[in-house]
């Protein structure tokens, strides 16, 4: 699983070379905000299997201020973990073949876009 994230963060990063260099912070927020998402998404569907939607209404602003908590933690833990690995990656992954790179490419566009959905989905439960 691990290896999943650093592929997102690498090409992330390499996406976004130019702006932010090997430092990386929009691959750092993106693999913060997909590992924040899929806690959110178990975290909803336990809650809404087991007591329903409505329970949760009153604790609306308490849930949030722990969504962006997550999100904080998961993005100074990521920092520790994926700081100034750029190169790393690039040496592993920079010299793949093109139709694999654009296949990898579309995973993960779509491992970013699953877990919005996979939101979504879970929200419409009553």
């Amino acid at each position: 699983m691990n290896s999943i994230f650093d592929y997102i963060y690498y090409r992330v990063c390499r996406m976004f070379f130019k702006w932010d260099g090997t430092g990386g912070n929009r691959g750092l927020f993106a693999v913060a905000m997909i590992q924040a998402v899929f806690i959110a998404d178990i975290l909803l569907l336990i809650v809404s299997i087991s007591w329903g939607r409505k329970i949760m209404f009153p604790y609306s602003k308490a849930i949030g201020f722990a969504c962006v908590s997550l999100v904080v933690i998961l993005v100074i833990l990521n920092s520790r973990k994926y700081g100034n690995r750029y190169n790393e990656f690039d040496v592993k992954w920079g010299a793949e073949p093109g139709f694999k790179q654009i296949l990898k490419g579309f995973l993960v566009v779509f491992s970013i876009l699953m877990p919005w959905i996979g939101l979504f989905l879970v929200s419409q439960l009553k």
